[in-house]
């Protein structure tokens, strides 16, 4: 279980809302513009108010800099950026997002990434933004982003291109595959800096399954009002309970119409597949009483298509069915035991800091017992004795 944040933005994200919300949450803002100063920036302020949003209380943040028509490209915010002060883990989150947003502007314009020019975006304003949420990030130690479903908005937004789509280009690059509600604004709701966020840092968004707690709440407002509903986007920071690897999905087909002897190399295949979590066979018995095989195959959701191909490829079944599971799984480790057999790696599972399970890997003893004339019964044995010694006889 790490630290999460759940971003609604159910109306709508920008950059400076997003930054506003984690100062709602607790950011302090001396320490924002300390840590900001070490880009090296011309000058600038920051000041934050509250404000009403259709009767939400939410923080408004705004940025003051320079007037400047400087049009950066990635190479050099990169540089920038990395020639700062600021620390790695925040160079690393800056320089990620930024790299999201600079791919898919290369991809809409056909140059390369670090040729990318940015306009809005290459402003210190929205650098402040991105950087500025990195610091946020790291302040809270979040390791986890999850975020609502998005809205698909309507209409035009003048820019230095000329007037382009309110969802821009680059935002629907970014965005794509995600869950959209259809909007009946027109106008941009999500801006490329926050597309750009939550592309680099939400992973697959929220699956069906997830487990998450809160304990605070933070509000950042946006500039603009609506009749229907509040600008405002919400960061929710708290727990991730849905385990370290989250929600995963169940794939399964019957077969009984196939050579056992081919289940070998599909099992050879699947765990060899990156994201296949775990695969198995149920003996069961099928229509007309034939017996048959209930083949199970456990997967992250992002890896249903690539596994599902595999498995049409590897048997000679003809549909599949699949479904999104939530799961709880312990912390895990692996840490080195040492025994007169030599060094074995053991795993160690915890809940929330607290042992639970230690385990010896089974390869490890084989190999150990091979080399040493032993059974693998003996050096499991001898390597258990030394994790109750090491793990649980000192705890007692």
């Amino acid at each position: 279980m790490g630290k999460a944040a759940y971003f609604d933005i159910t109306f709508g994200a920008a950059g400076d809302m997003i930054l506003a919300a984690f100062i709602d949450l607790g950011l302090p803002e001396e320490y924002l513009i300390a840590e900001l100063k070490k880009l090296l920036l011309p000058d600038f302020g920051l000041s934050s108010k509250k404000v009403s949003k259709n009767g939400i209380a939410a923080l408004k943040l705004e940025i003051n800099c320079p007037d400047e028509q400087t049009a950066r490209n990635f190479g050099a915010i990169r540089e920038m950026i990395n020639n700062s002060t600021l620390s790695d883990d925040i160079k690393e989150l800056s320089i990620g997002m930024f790299s999201r947003l600079a791919r898919a502007e290369a991809k809409i314009h056909g140059k390369e990434p670090d040729d990318v020019s940015f306009h809005e975006v290459g402003a210190l304003d929205s650098i402040i933004d991105i950087v500025g949420i990195a610091v946020a990030l790291c302040y809270f130690d979040i390791k986890r982003v999850l975020v609502s479903p998005i809205p698909l908005c309507g209409g035009t937004v003048d820019t230095m291109h000329g007037k382009i789509p309110a969802m821009s280009p680059a935002a629907t690059a970014l965005l794509k595959g995600r869950d959209f509600y259809l909007s009946s604004v027109r106008g941009e709701l999500i801006t490329p800096t926050a597309a750009a966020v939550i592309d680099f840092m939400a992973g697959e968004g929220v699956q069906n399954g997830e487990r998450f707690s809160y304990d605070s709440i933070g509000i950042g407002a946006g500039s603009r009002d609506f009749d229907t509903h509040p600008n405002i986007m919400r960061i929710f920071k708290g727990d991730d309970r849905s385990g370290i690897d989250g929600a995963v999905t169940v794939i399964q087909t019957n077969i009984d119409d196939m050579n056992p002897q081919l289940y070998d190399a599909l099992f050879n295949e699947l765990f060899g597949c990156d994201g296949v979590l775990d695969a198995f066979i149920v003996p069961v018995i099928m229509k007309k009483t034939r017996q048959g095989s209930l083949l199970k195959v456990i997967i992250k959701k992002e890896r249903l298509d690539k596994v599902a191909a595999l498995i049409f490829n590897n048997t000679t079944t003809i549909g599949l069915r699949y479904h999104d599971a939530g799961r709880i799984v312990l912390e895990r480790e692996i840490k080195k035991i040492s025994t007169k057999y030599g060094d074995f790696s053991v795993k160690v599972a915890a809940s929330g800091g607290k042992l639970v399970n230690v385990s010896c890997e089974y390869d490890e003893c084989k190999a150990a017992a091979k080399e040493r004339d032993l059974t693998v019964k003996e050096v499991m044995d001898h390597v258990n004795a030394a994790i109750q010694r090491e793990f649980f006889d000192e705890k007692q």
